[in-house]
């Protein structure tokens, strides 16, 4: 009972809810929070209250988590947002000193799609400043970072504040405090109720007042209520605080009105502003000390102090990012002297430096190696009354600037270029090349002039002297002597450098005898080249910007001219034929531009002065002609062969024509097997599109059963090079088989050899069918004329003994036997009157009659015989069936034969349903299933032919004399059967026969 209360209570404060911000029953209250050092007013919290017409005022506790519920939050968050902006906003135009403004943000509205937008257009709306916001959100937001995170550096980017509200109370690491980007966390006031009398809260506070100040947070403490809890957050120095100790939350007037006796609250219950003061100054300068730590540890260099101690030097400071990349510590340099963390060696030749810098009293720079790093360490003496009290020391990483020396010097010693240097004459260095180059084992203090060519003497000279005065040599070309007394062409350059305190020369030089060598044989190719072409029976020409600059005599002959230089000048594109010369612009374009190296080969027309039109096909390049850019083209006369192309095109259109306008299949295979044509008929006759043949094998859609035979044939109709006639059945798209005929040609190439086989073939279905139907309607002469032979042999005794029986049932007291004599007599009276309607057809008496009456007359014979093998008999007719025209007797006769086998498939009993249907607008369906042994596919085939039955005693009749009742009628008769499943007959009859509609 006190739960249904409750749930109607929450109901109803919805209810109420949902109009509260309509009926303008919500308000804010603003509770001050003050620095707790100067005691200043330097912001507020805005809290809603709700005041309820019936309830009075509901605290946010008794809503809010409705409201977050519902999803009321979002425009109660809103409303509450834009009026403590717009309180904000008066409260400075009316004078108040700028302050900022706190308003707490849920979790649902955080989640909002489109805060961020909403809240810079209530900034911009209110004229605000977005300084002067500060949006508190909750730890346990951080749970979510990666859907969180986004949102709140959006709304930091708006230039607004962010606050973590309840800090220590959630789930979220500490590492979030780096990622979030907010500027002050708040203590949850369960921590804050505590710290003067729970010592474990107390170090909480203390922390967390740390570690903000370490994070450059500010820190705000809730819920102060206690003159204790003021002094102990200021001697903690806690930046600011509010609580009721200060105010509670006022309306906006009395918060106004009481402004200047809170700003004295922080005073008065307080620490003395002095020690306040002396506290923060403090902890200032802490911070000031840890940030030259922090300075000192983040500088990419080093810098070291240390002093003599018992003859030692003591390393009193050690810190920077060099240091740690050399493997140490400030912990294992501290404190120690060099021997206690360098190898002795090293150690030695760090104090010969210290000692220098130590009793010299001069700055001393040296560059050293620890641990794989190179560095520049300058020792600067500090002194006191004239002696020296410690030493600094800065270091830099030189590292990369020795491995760069380090490369520059095995890019001399590894040069290809043989590079010396020399002053006065005589050689001061030689790289490996160079020695190698003079075939030398070592010149230094040699006179340059051993190498030198006499034809060199000179050049070399007077080169000298201009690069004594400072000029830098061009490259040029000159000769040296190996010690074997081979010349050696090389190309030098020289250049003046500072080499050991004074000036010295710089020579570079490459061997170029092999290039020079290289350019002889190329002048010597080139005049080949030019013999060559001049000679070559294929037509070339080179021309520029579309001019021609050069043509062979071959070129000259084909276009019917005799000398070069009547063509020498002239537009290649004049000898074009005017439909090809686009694409021929277009091609000369392409390799103008360099878009391509060269023009495929391709065909076009060439026009003679006389008008004479010819084909050529022709190739073209880019190359280089006196100098400047130029294009090669060579062609060739093909005139001919494009004749005999086009009358050999026009051949294969005509029997393409042929072949894709035939009714029979026509097909081109490979020795593979592969269809490489097949026509279209394919897709008439078959149903499938061409492209399902040309590309696969012949055999993939032949029967499975006929494939070895076509195989057959086919590879013998390969190897023995003959044709071949080979009948098969392919696949229909349908899913059936289409009987087809096909003959198959070999086409020899010119040596002899089978290149592929041309197949031709045609739909044979129809034809296999007639067959069919020929060989069935021959069995059913033969049947019938047989059926009338033993009719008439047995009818005319028959009729004697069932006389004398009738007789013989006169004069005897017992007619038991005699009536089953009688009984059987008549049964063989039947199947002999079955040999005669085979035999004899007769015509049928036609009339309109009703399908389902006739039906049902034949059902009230079979019940007896039903029931008797527990057989039950499900008739089924549509409704306005309308009459038949028919032979009422015959049609009875093909109902009975049809229950009679139905009755008897099912000797333990069964379902024989019947329904009578609508098949089309001028049809009845007449539908017999049975729940019997079913019969097989391969029997199923034979159904109907004479003498073949499924009963062990049957002799096919029946169902003969049934279907060919049927066909006399116009319908059809068709069997479906699944093995211990049951059979289905469906006769199809039409409403009237289309003899009689005739």
């Amino acid at each position: 009972m006190l739960e249904s209360k409750n749930t109607n209570q929450i109901c109803m404060l919805e209810t109420d809810l949902r109009t509260a911000l309509e009926k303008k029953e919500f308000s804010l209250c603003y509770q001050p929070r003050l620095h707790l050092d100067s005691g200043k007013i330097n912001g507020v919290e805005a809290l809603i209250r709700w005041e309820h017409p019936e309830k009075g005022v509901i605290l946010p506790v008794d809503f809010i988590p409705l409201a977050e519920e519902t999803g009321l939050i979002i425009p109660i968050g809103e409303w509450v947002l834009r009026t403590a902006c717009e309180q904000n906003k008066a409260w400075q135009e009316a004078g108040i000193s700028p302050m900022v403004m706190a308003v707490n943000l849920s979790v649902r509205q955080l989640y909002q799609p489109n805060l961020v937008e909403r809240v810079r257009l209530i900034l911009e709306e209110t004229g605000l400043a977005p300084e002067y916001l500060e949006l508190e959100i909750t730890e346990n937001i951080m749970m979510n970072v990666q859907d969180v995170l986004p949102v709140v550096k959006e709304l930091k980017r708006l230039g607004i504040r962010l606050s973590l509200d309840d800090f220590g109370t959630g789930y979220s690491p500490l590492h979030y405090l780096k990622e979030f980007p907010i500027d002050s966390i708040k203590i949850d006031q369960s921590f804050i109720c505590n710290c003067r009398v729970d010592q474990k809260d107390a170090t909480i506070v203390k922390a967390i007042i740390a570690m903000a100040h370490q994070l450059k947070l500010e820190v705000i403490a809730e819920e102060i209520e206690t003159k204790e809890h003021l002094i102990f957050l200021q001697q903690n120095l806690c930046n600011m605080g509010q609580g009721y100790l200060f105010s509670e939350p006022l309306p906006p007037d009395q918060l106004i009105q009481q402004f200047y006796q809170i700003e004295q609250i922080v005073h008065r219950e307080g620490i003395s502003q002095e020690f306040s003061r002396q506290k923060w100054l403090e902890e200032e300068l802490e911070q000031a000390r840890q940030e030259l730590r922090d300075t000192l540890r983040q500088q990419q260099g080093m810098m070291f102090k240390f002093i003599e101690y018992n003859k030692k030097f003591i390393h009193t400071l050690c810190d920077g990012e060099l240091l740690y990349r050399m493997n140490f510590t400030p912990e294992q340099i501290l404190g120690k002297g060099l021997r206690d963390f360098l190898p002795d060696d090293l150690a030695e030749r760090k104090a010969h430096y210290y000692r220098r810098a130590w009793e010299n009293k001069e700055n001393v720079t040296y560059e050293e190696e620890v641990n794989g790093v190179w560095y520049l360490a300058s020792l600067r003496p500090v002194q006191r009354g004239g002696e020296v009290v410690e030493v600094i020391g800065s270091c830099i990483d030189i590292t990369e600037r020795k491995e760069s020396e380090e490369r520059y010097q095995k890019v001399v010693e590894y040069s290809p270029k043989g590079i010396v240097i020399h002053r006065d004459g005589k050689f001061l260095y030689a790289n490996p090349c160079a020695l190698k180059t003079i075939k030398e084992e070592d010149v230094v203090g040699k006179e340059i002039s051993i190498c030198l060519h006499p034809d060199s003497y000179e050049l070399s000279k007077k080169r000298l002297a201009q690069t004594e005065v400072g000029e830098e040599l061009p490259i040029t070309e000159m000769k040296l002597i190996a010690q074997d007394g081979e010349v050696i062409d090389v190309e030098i350059g020289s250049v003046s450098i500072p080499y050991g305190g004074s000036s010295a020369i710089l020579t570079m030089y490459s061997d170029i005898t092999d290039r020079k060598k290289a350019a002889r044989d190329l002048e010597e190719s080139k005049e080949r080249y030019r013999r060559l072409v001049n000679l070559s029976p294929e037509p070339i020409v080179v021309h520029s910007q579309g001019i021609i600059k050069y043509m062979n005599k071959a070129g000259v002959k084909i276009l019917g001219f005799t000398h070069p230089k009547e063509l020498l000048g002239k537009p290649i594109l004049d000898f074009v034929h005017p439909d090809d010369r686009k694409m021929g612009f277009e091609r000369i374009q392409c390799l103008a531009q360099e878009n391509e190296s060269e023009v495929e080969l391709w065909e076009y027309r060439m026009i003679r002065p006389d008008g004479t039109i010819f084909y050529v096909e022709g190739i073209a390049t880019g190359i280089m002609y006196d100098g400047e850019p130029a294009i090669q083209g060579m062609f060739r006369d093909i005139t001919a062969r494009k004749e005999v192309e086009e009358a050999l095109r026009q051949s294969e259109e005509k029997y393409r024509l042929i072949a894709e306008n035939m009714q029979d299949l026509i097909g081109v295979l490979d020795t593979k097997c592969i269809v490489r044509y097949a026509s279209p008929s394919h897709e008439t006759i078959l149903g499938f599109p061409t492209d399902v043949y040309e590309g696969n094998r012949a055999f993939d859609l032949v029967h499975p059963d006929d494939i070895s035979y076509v195989q057959t044939q086919y590879e013998n109709s390969i190897s023995s090079k003959t044709p071949c006639y080979i009948e098969f059945r392919c696949k229909h798209v349908s899913g059936g088989w289409v009987y087809v005929e096909a003959w198959g040609t070999p086409v020899l190439d010119g040596n002899n050899e089978v290149e592929h086989l041309v197949i031709v073939a045609r739909d044979i279905s129809e034809r296999k069918k007639a067959d069919q139907l020929i060989r069935k309607s021959e069995k059913l002469s033969v049947a019938g004329q047989l059926a009338a032979g033993v009719a008439h042999e047995i009818r005319n005794p028959l009729t004697s003994i069932k006389g004398f029986i009738q007789l013989l049932q006169k004069e005897t007291n017992n007619p038991l036997y005699t009536d089953v004599i009688l009984s059987e007599i008549d049964r063989l009276e039947d199947i002999v009157q079955g040999f005669l309607s085979l035999a004899k057809p007769q015509a049928p008496q036609m009339k309109e009659i009703d399908g389902r009456l006739l039906l049902q007359q034949v059902v009230l014979l079979f019940e007896t015989q039903a029931l008797l093998k527990n057989v039950q008999i499900v008739q089924e007719y549509s409704e306005n069936l309308p009459l038949i025209y028919c032979d009422g007797n015959q049609m009875k006769q093909v109902y009975m034969n049809i229950l009679q086998n139905a009755v008897e498939a099912m000797p333990n009993g069964g379902v024989i349903k019947i329904q009578v249907l609508w098949h089309s607008a001028d049809s009845i369906l007449f539908r017999f299933i049975d729940q019997g042994q079913g019969i097989s596919k391969e029997r199923i085939k034979n159904i109907g032919e004479p003498f073949f039955s499924t009963k062990e005693k049957g002799t096919g009749l029946g169902l003969m004399v049934s279907q060919k009742i049927v066909q006399e009628h116009g319908g059809t008769m068709g069997i479906d059967s699944t093995v211990n499943q049951g059979t289905t007959v469906d006769v199809i009859l039409p409403i009237k026969p289309s003899f009689v509609r005739e």
